[in-house]
């Protein structure tokens, strides 16, 4: 039930001018959540995909020239086509949405996550 108030929320902030060229589901998304958590101001050149391979990791953001980022997402957690998108990949993809915010702000990660 909380999933489905939250997809009708993050629908009514997305703005309905949204490219037609949308290419993963995780697109929009990313439109609502730096709309409403963002103020729109991360970058709109970032590409989403699901092609990590890493198991140490369920996602990773890496920044390119020219203000694009990509964030590739481990399909071993939570990605499932023609399932719709899981709360994990939402709460990884608001995750690595604050790296986009951390490379724009500083060009680079001065940490990462901490001790391990």
């Amino acid at each position: 039930m909380k999933r489905l108030i939250l997809s009708l929320a993050l629908a009514l902030m997305v703005p309905s001018y949204l490219s037609p060229a949308v290419q993963d589901p995780l697109d929009a998304w990313y439109v609502g959540y730096n709309h409403a958590y963002f103020q729109d101001r991360l970058p709109k050149t970032v590409i989403i995909s699901h092609s990590l391979d890493n198991d140490y990791r369920m996602a990773e953001t890496t920044p390119f020239t020219n203000n694009y980022y990509h964030i590739d997402f481990n399909p071993k957690y939570g990605y499932h086509p023609g399932d719709g998108t899981s709360i994990t990949e939402l709460r990884n993809l608001l995750h690595e949405m604050c790296h986009v915010q951390v490379f724009v702000e500083n060009a680079y990660e001065f940490d990462d996550h901490g001790a391990h």
